[in-house]
């Protein structure tokens, strides 16, 4: 949604991302929840800013019992799909406010978050058990897009924090 708008209307744009800022304690609460810092956004979520993913779905037609619904435990690749639009939203509108109040905080708490959940194995970091965006392989260690996007993330906050802060 926000490339469309960020291109035709920005100020909806703002708004998407501002829903996200203003929902950003329950995504922090999530993130405690789950054992990690930062923020973990819902991947469902209502103007509550709640997760509204159904643990279960559909009954499996080969077993006959109801299907878990994996994504709210796993497609964390949508952390970083958040910070990645408050880069390019502020790349392309140059909107200091928002950077410097909303735009950082996302960036700031999106970070900590990929931080606390790399896990290390030998002298590198990984991310484990995610549902990439294709949505298909479930529950797999070291998913390309996640990963890349994680790794992405870590400097951004540091390249778009104002230099005061630095």
């Amino acid at each position: 949604m926000l490339p469309f708008h960020l291109f035709s209307d920005p100020t909806v744009a703002r708004s998407l991302l501002r829903y996200r800022w203003h929902n950003l304690p329950g995504a922090q609460e999530k993130a405690r929840r789950n054992g990690w810092q930062g923020a973990l956004f819902p991947w469902e979520s209502a103007r509550s800013g709640e997760e509204e993913t159904p643990e279960f779905a559909a009954i499996n037609i080969r077993t006959g019992l109801r299907q878990k619904v994996a994504s709210a435990q796993a497609e964390h690749h949508l952390v970083a799909d958040i910070a990645w639009a408050v880069i390019q939203y502020w790349q392309t509108t140059g909107d200091e406010s928002f950077i410097a109040h909303e735009g950082m905080a996302l960036l700031l708490e999106t970070a900590k978050f990929w931080i606390s959940r790399a896990v290390r194995v030998n002298d590198r970091l990984e991310i484990h058990d995610v549902i990439g965006p294709d949505e298909y392989t479930e529950h797999v260690n070291n998913n390309a897009f996640t990963s890349y996007m994680g790794v992405l993330q870590r400097p951004a906050g540091a390249e778009y924090c104002p230099p005061v802060w630095l």
